[in-house]
This record gives C-alpha cells, sequence and structure tokens, in this order.
C-alpha cells in the first residue's frame, strides 16, 4: 500500500485514507476508523475543525509525518495505543504509560467510579492497591479522596517507578514499593498496618484460557500481570483482609467472570462477608468483602467486561 512520502505535502483527507488503507489489514474498519482519530488527536489537536473548514484539504505538517509513520506501523504491527502513544485516559485522567506496565481497562474505570460514589461520605483514612501497575486506580481514588494515604505494593519495578510518576503528576503523595505479594502479603516494616481500604486488579486469567485473551495482549502485556495458574492471588488477598483491614474495612477486588463464585466462596469460608457486583456487560466483575462482624451495605450495582 502506498505511505506517506515524508517531507512531502498530503492533505488530511490523504493522510487519513492512506492510514486506514494499511490498518484495515489488521483491524476492522471500526476500530481502525478510532485509532485513526486518535492519532490525528494526538499528532494535530483541533484536526476536527481543520478538517471542516477545509473539507480535509487542509495539509498535514510535513514535520509530524515521521512521528505519525513510526505511531502508525507501531498499531499495525497490534501494538497497544496506550504504549504507542505513552499514555492512556482513566476516569478522566491522563495517565503515563510504559511498556512492560499493564494497561488499564475500562471495567476496571466501572468499580473505580463504583467505589468512589459508595465511599464519598466516608473516605478511607488508609488505601492499600496491590499490584499497583501504572498507578490509575490511585490516581482516580486519591484524587476523589485527597485526604487518604494511600499505599501500593507490585513485584514489577517498572509499575512502582510509573506508580510514582502518576501519582506525583496528579499532585498526590503515594507509598508504593517493590513487593512480592505470593512471596508474603505486606513488606515487613508494614506488617502492622490496618487499612480502611484494600483494593486490588490481580492477574485472574488462568494460563488454561490464555487463547481467549486478545493477541496483542498477549503479544506486548506483561503477562505476570495478566495470567495465573488458579485464585492463589485471591486466596492470598482474603487472608491479607483478615490481618489487615481496619474494623469496618473493606476488600475490593476485580474478577474474572467465569471463577468470581469460586472467589466469592473462598472468602464466605474465610468468614469475610463477599458481595458480587455486574458489570455494564452483566458478567459478575469485581467483588467488595468485609468481617461478617462489621459489614458495610452496598446498594445493588449492575455495572464491562473483556477477558482482561
Amino acid at each position: 500500500m502506498d505511505k506517506p512520502s515524508i517531507g512531502s505535502s498530503l492533505s488530511l483527507a490523504e493522510v487519513r485514507r492512506q492510514a486506514l488503507q494499511r490498518l484495515e489489514a489488521t483491524y476492522p474498519l471500526t476500530e481502525a476508523q478510532a485509532i485513526v482519530r486518535t492519532f490525528l488527536r494526538h499528532f494535530l489537536p483541533g484536526w476536527e475543525t481543520l478538517w471542516l473548514i477545509s473539507r480535509g484539504a487542509a495539509p498535514f505538517p510535513a514535520d509530524r509525518l515521521p512521528d505519525w509513520e513510526a505511531a502508525l506501523t507501531a498499531a499495525a504491527q497490534g501494538q497497544p495505543l496506550a504504549y504507542i502513544l505513552g499514555y492512556t485516559e482513566f476516569l478522566g485522567h491522563r495517565i503515563c504509560i510504559n511498556p512492560g506496565v499493564f494497561i488499564p481497562r475500562p471495567e476496571t474505570e466501572e468499580w473505580i467510579a463504583w467505589t468512589i460514589q459508595h465511599f464519598s461520605a466516608s473516605p478511607p483514612r488508609r488505601l492499600l492497591e496491590v499490584g499497583s501497575g501504572s498507578g490509575a486506580l490511585l490516581v482516580a481514588l486519591g484524587k476523589a479522596f485527597p485526604q487518604t494515604t494511600l499505599f501500593a505494593i507490585d513485584k514489577n519495578p517498572q509499575a512502582i517507578r510509573l506508580t510514582h510518576q502518576n501519582c506525583q503528576a496528579h499532585g498526590l503523595a503515594v507509598f508504593a514499593v517493590v513487593h512480592d505479594f505470593l512471596e508474603a502479603p505486606t513488606p515487613a516494616d508494614w506488617a502492622s498496618t490496618q487499612w480502611d481500604l484494600i483494593i486490588s486488579n490481580p492477574p485472574y486469567v488462568p494460563f488454561a484460557d490464555s487463547e481467549l485473551v486478545a493477541p496483542n495482549v498477549r503479544a506486548f502485556e506483561p503477562p505476570e500481570a495478566v495470567f495465573c495458574e488458579e485464585i492463589e492471588f485471591y486466596e492470598q488477598l482474603g487472608k491479607l483482609a483478615l490481618e489487615n483491614l481496619s474494623p469496618g474495612g473493606t476488600l475490593i477486588v476485580e474478577l474474572y467472570p467465569p471463577t468470581a463464585d469460586r472467589v466469592r466462596d473462598l472468602y464466605q469460608r474465610f468468614g469475610l462477608k463477599a458481595t458480587l457486583y455486574r458489570d455494564l456487560s452483566g458478567r459478575w466483575r469485581w467483588l467488595a468483602a468485609s468481617a461478617k462482624k462489621k459489614v458495610r451495605i452496598f446498594g445493588a450495582v449492575s455495572g464491562s467486561s473483556s477477558a482482561r
């Protein structure tokens, strides 16, 4: 297919046409169109106005064509847009993203928005995220609850660096350390800390179901943030909740819908009150748990879905 000739004068319409032609070999048309719109907004803010005024005849800036071409090539290879652009949006907050760190998902936005709503009257004093990734969840919760002290652990040093970076960019302080949660629930000096809210979007797709995950996720995102053997991560989270939730505290975890019932049943065996919640696609997507003698009452919520 024809590629833009770097240095040549190409109209917006021609650049868009060529981009769609290239991307349609990898993506359905609607997805290719969405990618091109995203790239145009990134490389040429205000392009819609230029397009309307000129009916697509306005020139695409020649000095931006090399970066445009590089981004288009990466997208045609299936690379996630967040890695190509270096950022994504999470509940209206721009979050820096680096290759090697898990990209936050729309289904996670659902239960974080739900969490913000349900804790709005009584925000947690201390919040721990297990497996912070980019820190996107902490940014959203920290901005909603500015008096909350934020803690985070992740076994990936890149993730902890990015958590610090994103929290700092949004004016938030965070205690974030590299720690292997499956080796020990918390760092030794946090062992006696009590948290009012513990959250986690753990690796939850069993290796046996790996073929259900999108090929570009398998190819580009860190497998340790996606795949698991069984529900061992949830078991450790339940034990952490029993030991380190403050009186009246809550554990909220994202779920893999096919194993949601098993996680709920496990927590009930632990003596926790566990409630499942559906996402907007009707799938069990998150669970809230608390000790039975200190239960928070949550309203019924139906709440996006994907196998990761």
